[in-house]
């Protein structure tokens, strides 16, 4: 049975962005992309590990922790 996963990691993301008071226009140039497909990150649920590792790196936030942590309070 496949479980469900309650972290929409675009949205944390974002989140992220915004706590920092950070734009997406300086994401995007941190990512040397367009403001559209950081957009584009936002909405998505699931994200390939090295983008999230390079998202990580730039914003200095541990996403990887975040859903390890999540995976942990699932399993008690």
């Amino acid at each position: 049975m496949e479980e469900t996963f309650d972290i929409h990691i675009g949205h944390t993301i974002k989140q992220v962005l915004v706590q920092q008071r950070r734009s997406a226009a300086w994401l995007a140039n941190e990512l040397h992309c367009c403001r559209t497909n950081v957009y584009l990150i936002f909405e998505k649920k699931y994200i390939d590990t090295e983008l999230l590792l390079r998202i990580s790196n730039i914003l200095e936030y541990n996403f990887f922790a975040l859903l390890s942590d999540y995976f942990e309070q699932k399993r008690k």
